[in-house]
């Protein structure tokens, strides 16, 4: 016979099997596709990051340093190569906006210095073109790719605190706020060479929201390295700690006069654009390979998790089944399996099997599992930002 109760398929001389069965082989293939869409939003992650700093960067120099544009149309390509791979429109059309913005800016800048050069007949005593709209714009771009990157992180925490796993695992948390510190690193990559492109005449008119940008910036990258300190485990914030180092004193130097008195016009004379561009872009890719590590962990951990839970669930209806049916012969291998399961995860696929069969117990699931988190300290993830204008 075939008894279908419970959805359990069996029949004389066959091995039990189970929807749940079906559905491990589905959540594999599921963790294939989530892993390769993560590593896909990671890579338009860090080149968003790279066209937000060559954008400040090409205002900042009102369209006269030639290599930022070169830069800056094979860091626009790389975006667009990873958001076809995404294929989020949303973000696309966002994005689209802001270049807009950033090459109409630009082009009226050099069109106000051509003016002015054919105002003054090419007079150096003249002095520099009064472009006042430039830093106005560069604070604007700023908080623009900002909220765009933004929303790209808060999609992929939101993938990683609710995807397979129903746990907030130390390396998960790891990867979320490592992931957040990288792109500060990014943000002040971008800053800083906008800060040192800016001519002399234009870096006076800079408002003071620009300082305070990277007063911001900087109290979050200290943020973030208390949260790695507080929450990683230690073997890892080990290896990470070495990855955070400084790749070289000029840069150490840099960050020095940053911490200690936000000294923009001492940088401006020990360094260049250029040079300001490639310390930081070196920092913040070694940053990224570490970031990839982090995320291949965190995958494998998921991948085992949800393996887990689909196993435990076939063995609770099992054991339900065969305690129905008084079933000895397989009562002693149903327990064995039921053993070398955690309890924590038994007791998360048992609640949400109950859940499934009655909408009340929805509210007893969502009690235990918040229950639970207090416990493990958990700190919910930050609520998802509203979509720039």
């Amino acid at each position: 016979h075939t008894d279908t109760a419970g959805g359990l398929d069996s029949a004389p001389g066959s091995p039990r099997t189970f929807p749940a069965q079906r559905r491990l082989s589905l959540s594999r293939e599921t963790a294939r596709t989530a892993a390769a869409r993560g590593q896909w939003k990671r890579a338009l992650l860090h080149n968003i990051q790279r066209e937000r700093g060559t954008s400040l960067a090409w205002i900042a120099c009102s369209g006269s340093m030639t290599f930022f544009f070169d830069r800056l149309q094979r860091n626009r390509e790389s975006t667009d190569a990873a958001l076809a791979q995404v294929g989020d429109e949303a973000l696309r059309r966002l994005i689209a906006i802001r270049r807009e913005v950033v090459d109409e800016e630009v082009a009226s800048a050099r069109r106000q210095m051509l003016e002015y050069a054919l105002l003054t007949d090419g007079d150096a005593s003249a002095g520099a073109p009064p472009v006042r709209a430039i830093p106005a714009t560069f604070h604007e771009t700023l908080e623009e790719y900002n909220a765009i990157v933004e929303l790209i992180l808060a999609d992929l925490e939101e993938s990683l605190l609710h995807d397979l796993s129903a746990e907030v695992s130390p390396l998960s948390h790891t990867l979320i706020v490592f992931t957040r510190l990288k792109d500060a690193f990014a943000m002040l990559r971008g800053f800083l060479t906008g800060m040192l492109a800016f001519s002399e005449a234009v870096l006076a008119d800079i408002p003071a929201r620009c300082v305070a940008d990277l007063v911001f910036i900087m109290h979050k990258q200290w943020e973030y390295v208390a949260a790695l300190q507080s929450k990683t485990p230690t073997a890892l914030f080990v290896t990470l700690s070495a990855a955070l180092q400084l790749q070289s004193d000029e840069l150490a130097d840099v960050h020095s006069r940053l911490v200690t008195d936000f000294d923009i016009l001492g940088i401006r004379r020990i360094l260049s654009v250029d040079r300001c561009w490639n310390l930081y872009t070196a920092q913040v890719d070694r940053l990224q390979q570490v970031e990839m590590q982090l995320e291949k962990q965190v995958r494998a951990e998921t991948a085992r998790l949800e393996e887990q839970r689909q196993e435990s669930t076939i063995a609770l209806v099992d054991a339900a089944l065969a305690v129905t049916a008084n079933d000895s012969e397989h009562a002693m291998s149903i327990a064995q399996r039921l053993a070398s399961i955690p309890p924590a995860t038994l007791k998360s696929e048992l609640l949400a099997l109950l859940t499934a069969l009655s909408p009340a117990s929805e509210s007893v699931a969502h009690a235990t599992h918040d229950h639970e988190h207090e416990h493990e300290g958990y700190e919910a993830p930050p609520p998802r930002p509203a979509a720039p204008p």
